[in-house]
């Protein structure tokens, strides 16, 4: 299944209800080097969409007219598409590479000025993971505050297993979940119930749904390094009520002043009222003995 991420929300889908959008329309398959249509901007294999043309010149689902004399000037590559169809579907990367070695190894002639993904020897691109590989992680710990935990700060931590000034790598499967690495961070630090632990991509806490393959897509990971995550442990029986973000302060005193001129405002407008009320009364009053 694949996994939707909706305001924080993990969706699960099935990869079924995808297929629409990332298979071919000529050979049903799901696409293998996604090819765009300019002018209607419908997709195809590229193998599939040159098959067409070589006696059409019109689009294989609209009809439209792509070129008078040269229709592959209409056609472009979209690695977008192909790169969301690799991560999409599991193995069909690895599979297609693996197709391409075989084909070439066969036909060795017909290897002509290829690149390395051309003939199927690129182990893995840089934006597309599979669920099967092992990944480079490192952990480092942070306070509540954001800061780095350089100094004393954690010594009541277990340190035994963990250094705490200095981050930890991991090679951890790609379906390993945020989940188990929290799960993998207390049993090393030996926290109690009343802690709970949160890990961090930059600034955004992560859902333990995530999957480090997940991190990896939707954070744009490039393999140039180990993909970094920190975690900060929190003592929810010492938990104070979190400071107000940058700038709110200002909003707040502004906010608590227009509040105390409105009061001090109705309560004037309240003593105005019963002097007057009061005044009446007297007046009634003097009516009344006269």
């Amino acid at each position: 299944s694949v996994q939707a991420f909706i305001m924080h929300r993990v969706v699960k889908m099935r990869l079924s209800q995808l297929n629409p959008h990332i298979t071919c329309p000529l050979c049903a398959g799901y696409y293998i080097d996604a090819t765009t249509i300019v002018e209607c901007l419908h997709s195809f294999c590229r193998s599939c969409l040159l098959r067409h043309l070589a006696g059409s010149k019109c689009c294989p689902v609209c009809d439209i007219l792509l070129h008078k004399t040269d229709p592959r000037k209409a056609i472009k590559a979209d690695r977008s598409l192909q790169s969301l169809v690799y991560k999409l579907v599991p193995g069909l990367f690895k599979a297609e590479m693996t197709r391409r070695r075989e084909f070439y190894r066969a036909n060795p002639s017909r290897d002509l000025s290829l690149g390395p993904e051309g003939r199927g020897e690129l182990a893995h691109p840089g934006d597309v993971v599979d669920e099967t590989e092992t990944l480079s992680v490192s952990l480092e710990l942070v306070d509540p505050g954001g800061r780095l935990a350089t100094t004393g700060e954690h010594r009541e931590l277990r340190s035994d297993f963990v250094d705490l000034k200095r981050p930890c790598y991991l090679l951890t499967p790609a379906c390993l979940t945020v989940g188990h690495l929290c799960t993998f961070i207390r049993l090393k630090l030996g926290l109690s119930p009343n802690q709970s632990v949160s890990i961090f991509y930059t600034d955004d806490c992560l859902s333990a749904d995530y999957s480090v393959m997940d991190i990896a897509y939707v954070y744009s990971w490039r393999r140039r390094g180990p993909l970094r995550l920190f975690y900060a442990i929190v003592d929810k029986s010492k938990a104070q009520q979190p400071p107000p973000p940058p700038g709110f302060e200002g909003r707040l005193s502004t906010n608590k002043l227009a509040a105390d001129q409105l009061s001090v405002g109705s309560s004037e407008a309240m003593d105005d009222d019963t002097s007057a009320t009061e005044s009446g009364s007297e007046s009634d009053e003097d009516s009344g003995g006269r």
